[in-house]
């Protein structure tokens, strides 16, 4: 082989090498950089304006807008009955949150698709602190608060009977519009507000120790399960007994 002939299939072996290295980095350029922005998460909007959104539909009254922005969890409201989240029971509800306001905002998540944040606002006189967590739903393009600004109402006699009830002057049924499923003893979820109630006794034979009035007003919080417990049996059952004791109140 000649010289020339040799220095001819050394550059072009030259070149063959220097071109798979090219390519090599390029697939490592591609690998490490490229996908990885490619698949990156648009970076959510900020949670801020929705939170006010929020707090601004409870306040006035608007369940359908406030409901719309809920993602209710399957574990804290099971076999509870949504019925009475409408506009027409936090309308008429004796007083709705005021002063909210929004104390701290914490992100997280992929692209920021996660966030905590702690709410202030005062009801019944008092100031009252939450945390609400939200959710970045990418489809929708939206946050979903989870669980949001919602409690638990609910009525029961001495054996666990379920007291029908009337709430801001809906009467709903125990077994209307639950959520997952629904079962004998029935709460009702309901945005916090403070709420006019009345038990519906007339189909119960009530214990003359019984001291929980059948009309009463209920603050309703996301905090505490709003409990109403009767002294009461329906007429015709025999009165239980609690804990080894007869309630049975005749001689």
């Amino acid at each position: 082989m000649s010289a020339r002939r040799g220095s001819t299939a050394l550059i072009a072996l030259n070149g063959v090498i220097l071109g798979g290295i090219a390519v090599v980095v390029l697939g490592l350029v591609y690998v490490l950089l490229v996908m990885p922005a490619l698949n990156r998460p648009e970076e959510a909007p900020p949670v801020l304006p929705a939170v006010e959104a929020y707090l601004d539909a409870v306040a006035g009254g608007d369940a359908a807008g406030a409901l719309a922005m809920t993602e209710l969890d399957k574990a804290a409201f099971h076999v509870t009955s949504t019925v009475l989240l409408d506009d027409e029971v936090l309308q008429a509800a004796q007083e709705r949150i005021s002063d909210a306001q929004v104390e701290d905002v914490e992100v997280s998540g992929s692209g920021g698709s996660s966030a905590r944040t702690t709410v202030v606002y005062t009801l019944a006189g008092e100031q009252h602190e939450t945390e609400l967590r939200w959710d970045y739903d990418e489809d929708a393009e939206e946050w979903r608060v989870l669980n949001g600004l919602v409690g638990t109402l609910s009525a029961d006699g001495l054996g666990g009977d379920v007291v029908p009830v009337e709430v801001s002057g809906v009467t709903p049924e125990p077994g209307e519009v639950c959520f997952e499923e629904c079962q004998p003893m029935t709460s009702y979820a309901l945005f916090v507000g403070v709420y006019p109630v009345s038990a519906d006794l007339s189909g119960f034979e009530v214990h003359p120790d019984n001291t929980t009035p059948a009309q009463l007003v209920v603050t309703v919080t996301p905090e505490l399960p709003t409990s109403l417990s009767y002294l009461a049996v329906p007429e015709g059952k025999p009165w239980p007994v609690v804990n080894g004791n007869p309630t049975d109140p005749s001689p």
